[in-house]
């Protein structure tokens, strides 16, 4: 009994050789890649839906920005920022001593 690769193999090749249309031996390797001896084989995008990609507004989207906002982003971000720097210091100060 020949295993699903081989017969993969002899799809591939007879393909090649006789110059069959690539629409009937994909047709043939979609029915084996059902037939498998074990686990079930993955089939690349065979759970993603086709579902239309909905249009842009030729608007462009508005983005709102006030001085606070930004203050307060910017704060915790320099916080964090020092911190590293301090966490990375103590870490070499450690490593000097050792």
């Amino acid at each position: 009994m020949t295993s699903n690769r081989s017969q993969k193999r002899a799809i591939r090749a007879r393909m090649a050789v006789t110059g069959e249309p690539y629409s009937v031996a994909a047709r043939e390797l979609r029915e084996l890649i059902g037939k498998s001896d074990g686990l079930p084989r993955r089939i690349p995008g065979a759970y993603l839906d086709q579902v239309p990609i909905p249009r842009r507004s030729r608007r462009p989207l508005r983005i709102v920005r006030d001085a606070q906002s930004i203050a307060v982003h910017l704060t915790g971000y320099f916080r964090g920022f020092r911190r590293g720097q301090e966490i990375a210091h103590m870490a070499a100060a450690e490593l000097d001593q050792g």
